[in-house]
């Protein structure tokens, strides 16, 4: 039997906890030996000794990381910047070595490899990703002045959606259209402010707002 180790964090309620609770489900009908773990035990190197020579790794979200080092309630920053990713990036790479390190005669299989998982992340890559492989993605437009996007949107009659590159969940989006704009971001004091949890990201009127454009 196929050993299956799974890596999340119990605040994780509704996908590593929703799994752990389908494994209990099925017990009785599994090809795979599942062994439930959080991210402290691989932080220890206190992981469990495997017979199967080749493991199955399933990664989920490590909240408790993310919300302690990343997006804390103190975080002066926006939303989904490059000190974002980078930061996801390198906490991924440390986890592919400390696997490693546990299991150096192992032949380690991923559900999602750890150094691919930041990608979801970055949008540009993915999109580039998606378009390689013969997917239809939305055209991107490449600019930081704000007369080009007055031009497309009242001109040119575009709608344009402004996207964090490395947000996720619908996080930090912009709707723009002629006489309609909005945004799921806060702009007061002639700065944008970010909702401190997944929740209460609704979306503002900011229509001829050119302020708000400037400083994002």
């Amino acid at each position: 039997m196929k050993t299956l180790l799974t890596f999340g964090d119990k605040s994780d309620w509704d996908s590593y906890l929703k799994f752990q609770r389908t494994l209990k489900k099925h017990k009785n009908d599994r090809v795979l030996k599942p062994i439930s773990l959080n991210y402290a035990k691989l932080e220890k190197g206190t992981l469990p000794k495997v017979k199967d020579s080749s493991p199955l790794i399933y990664l989920f979200f490590p909240f408790k990381y993310w919300n302690k080092n990343i997006e804390y309630n103190r975080y002066k920053g926006i939303y989904g910047n490059e000190e974002f990713y980078k930061k996801f990036r390198i906490f991924w790479s440390d986890i592919y070595r400390k696997l490693q390190s546990s299991y150096p005669n192992k032949h380690l299989e991923f559900v999602n490899h750890p150094l691919e998982v930041a990608a979801e992340r970055d949008k540009e890559y993915t999109k580039m990703n998606l378009s390689e492989h013969g997917l239809d993605v939305p055209k991107s437009y490449h600019t930081r002045e704000l007369e080009d996007i007055l031009r497309l949107i009242n001109e040119e009659e575009k709608k344009l959606y402004l996207k964090i590159r490395y947000g996720s969940m619908g996080k930090g989006i912009t709707y723009l259209e002629k006489d309609g704009w909005y945004t799921n971001f806060r702009f007061q004091k002639k700065k944008i402010e970010c909702e401190k949890s997944d929740h209460g990201w609704t979306f503002t009127n900011i229509t001829n707002n050119p302020g708000f454009l400037r400083s994002s």
